[in-house]
């Protein structure tokens, strides 16, 4: 076999590092089963890309920084961070707003260079949702499951058994009203 001008003996793969004049390799063999996937990417491991789902759902910081919202109004980052609990970073804090306002849980406006945020969200229907979610989940949708729990772990106490009842009652009463 010839040598190549470089002092290689050509072979295929040899041809395909160093190309000579009028050499083009072959194209890569298409597997029947691969059909069109993407590459393979630490985003896109197996092939397949998954949606993330939108949660609705808030983690317990997040919930720490809404009762901040709530609390306060409209608030800028530093604010917030020095209204919560527990010592957070000025970033750990701007990454929370920034992750409530994309979930659409708050609102932000641009003032003097800084963003201040106000909640989207009431504190009763972020309760609600939370609270409907645990009835699903842990007690099958029974309401009745829940409020039993809460009898037999002595949560729910006389008194605010009593409080409850007249709540129910009243909620009673003006629906009677309305229909």
């Amino acid at each position: 076999m010839p040598l190549e001008s470089n002092g290689i003996l050509p072979t295929p793969l040899s041809r395909m590092l160093y190309p000579t004049k009028g050499y083009f390799p072959p194209p890569p063999k298409i597997l029947v089963d691969m059909g069109a996937r993407p590459p393979y990417t630490p985003k896109n491991l197996g092939g397949r890309t998954m949606a993330r789902r939108k949660n609705e759902h808030l983690t317990p910081l997040e919930l720490e920084v809404m009762h901040v919202l709530w609390e306060t109004g409209a608030a800028n980052v530093q604010t917030v961070q020095q209204h919560l609990k527990r010592e957070l970073a000025y970033t750990t804090v701007q990454t929370m707003l920034n992750i409530l306002y994309r979930k659409g849980k708050v609102k932000r406006t641009l003032k003097d260079r800084a963003y201040f945020y106000r909640p989207t969200v009431s504190r009763r229907q972020v309760a609600s949702l939370h609270v409907g979610d645990m009835v699903d989940r842990l007690f099958g949708g029974s309401a009745e499951s829940l409020v039993m729990s809460l009898l037999e772990t002595k949560h729910l106490t006389p008194q605010k058994l009593a409080r409850l009842n007249k709540l129910v009652k009243e909620s009673q009463e003006e629906s009677d009203e309305i229909n």
